[in-house]
């Protein structure tokens, strides 16, 4: 899809407006192709509750694909944005041992970097990765 690109700023800049919910559907939409012009929208936006919403739409994805991005957003200052990359994370994962082996290394390093109010948050976020079981 050449315009790609195109679409994304497009919606991303509706995202904030009043066709918010439009955009933000249009963008889900788009689904993990979308993830690099998405991550890049991310990093120039100076909007909070652009990058904010970019950050949710990313863990709707639900994408390993994603795993990356969210495990850098771990480390944002911001307390919604870093909350958000947790629920990602979480959202991420499933009953394969090697993806939940992946979000749990993302979050035991997090884990080991975080002051004490985050590291409770990536306790809980760890408890609430999906059990492997080999069926």
């Amino acid at each position: 899809m050449q315009d790609l690109p195109n679409i994304v700023r497009y919606y991303v800049n509706k995202l904030t407006g009043p066709d918010a919910d439009n955009a933000w559907h249009s963008l889900r939409e788009l689904g993990p192709v979308a993830l690099p012009y998405l991550e890049e929208a991310f990093r120039s936006s100076r909007d909070y509750d652009e990058r904010l919403l970019l950050a949710k739409v990313v863990c709707h994805f639900r994408s390993l694909d994603a795993l990356p991005f969210l495990a850098q957003l771990l480390g944002d200052n911001d307390p919604e944005i870093w909350k958000t990359a947790l629920d990602g994370l979480v959202m991420l994962g499933d009953d394969q041992q090697a993806v939940r082996t992946r979000i749990l290394e993302v979050l035991d390093r997090a884990r080991m970097i975080a002051n004490s109010e985050k590291r409770s948050w990536i306790d809980e976020a760890m408890g609430q990765v999906p059990p492997w079981s080999p069926d």
